[in-house]
């Protein structure tokens, strides 16, 4: 099961490149390179160039199992760029709707996904030959909006895992969230009143520490109106 979004465009060979991800029974997901479809805006380019964009490089990778001392599924991949064995994703009990974009969390449902996988034992494999190009967000409100549901989402994926957790896994997905925010949400305001090294202007800083303190509420929130639309 292969999936990407209403605003990315796979190139071709995409699928044949995902599916010869699946080279062993115990990959379980395959992930590829997204790259910018255009960077003619200020907005596109601060995504891309500033604030990362979604490329995760040039080398092939397997990512093997791991439960919450592994809570890294930024690294693996994008959801606009990502395939499934049907019965594996089936098993996990399919994607959290909880987690998604038009949530209250805006998103996070794919690196949920991930995280899941390797969870339970399976391997997600990262194939850069497979590519999708993605339309960044042309305007700077709607980067704004975006960052703002990074924080949010991300966070969200951070509950989530926290609650399936033992209790040493619990202690690790802590620590994960405060190395997070410390070196990503933290340094980045830092550098740019400290000298001006940060290029990413301070609203959008803001944006995405606003979502990353809201994440959680709006977690329970999504969670609460999932409940209430399955109960009819």
């Amino acid at each position: 099961m292969a999936y990407t979004d209403d605003d990315a465009r796979p190139d071709p060979g995409w699928l044949r490149a995902l599916t010869g991800g699946f080279s062993a029974e115990n990959i379980h997901c395959v992930t590829g390179l997204v790259v910018p479809a255009e960077l003619q805006t200020a907005a596109q380019l601060l995504f891309e160039d500033v604030y990362g964009g979604m490329g995760k490089g040039f080398t092939p990778t397997v990512f093997a199992p791991g439960g919450a001392r592994r809570l890294r599924p930024e690294r693996l991949g994008v959801g606009c760029n990502m395939a499934f064995r049907r019965a594996e994703l089936l098993a996990l009990g399919g994607f959290d709707p909880a987690l998604d974009v038009g949530t209250p969390t805006g998103g996070g449902g794919d690196l949920d996904a991930f995280q899941r996988v390797l969870e339970v034992g399976g391997s997600v494999a990262y194939q850069p030959d497979a590519i999708v190009r993605h339309h960044h967000r042309q305007t700077m409100e709607g980067l704004r909006q975006q960052l703002h549901d990074n924080g949010s989402a991300y966070v969200a994926v951070l509950t989530t895992a926290y609650e399936r957790a033992d209790r040493a896994g619990k202690v690790a997905v802590f620590q994960r969230a405060v190395g997070w925010a410390a070196s990503w949400l933290l340094a980045r305001p830092v550098r740019r009143v400290v000298g001006g090294r940060e290029q990413l202007p301070l609203r959008l800083i803001v944006a995405e520490v606003e979502g990353a303190l809201r994440g959680t509420r709006l977690y329970r929130r999504s969670r609460h109106a999932v409940a209430s639309r399955q109960r009819g």
